[in-house]
């Protein structure tokens, strides 16, 4: 996702936009774009625009001032903040009035348990853990699930 959303603001703001250049018109500008769908999550113009719900442009939008965020609190080598402020302070960020909630039916929710069984996951790249004793691992990252054959 990381990689697919510097892509996306790369294609848009173009290479050799500087962060602390960005204005309130260009901001306003990607949201409107990507809300319509004549941008694609690449960043690249769609003929057929395909509209996304402004959760999606929220995401993307966080996204962004995160990254500005840490660099603000990140030194270089020579003790440096990497930007003095971040850009984007105060621009508007989309919000979802009524995100979607979806809920599994009882059809998948026993489809999803009946193949439960089969899902091994890792946690910070050592301990197996099975589905009888989930409830017993606190959350940590890095992790990962796979499949047993």
């Amino acid at each position: 996702a990381d990689d697919r959303r510097a892509q996306l603001f790369l294609a848009f703001l173009g290479p050799s936009t500087r962060p602390e250049s960005i204005s309130s018109e260009q901001w306003e500008r990607f949201c409107d774009l990507r809300l319509s769908g004549a941008i694609n999550a690449r960043g690249s113009a769609t003929p057929q625009g395909c509209s996304v719900r402004p959760r999606t442009v929220e995401s993307d939008c966080r996204w962004l001032m995160q990254v500005f965020n840490w660099a603000v609190k990140w030194r270089n080598e020579s003790g440096e903040y990497l930007m003095s402020e971040n850009p984007l302070r105060g621009f508007p960020i989309p919000k979802e009035l009524n995100p979607r909630r979806p809920v599994a039916t009882q059809e998948r929710y026993e489809a999803l348990r009946a193949v439960s069984d089969q899902v091994h996951m890792e946690i910070e790249g050592s301990h197996g853990i099975g589905p009888d004793d989930v409830s017993t691992v606190y959350y940590r990252m890095p992790f990962s699930l796979s499949i047993r054959p």
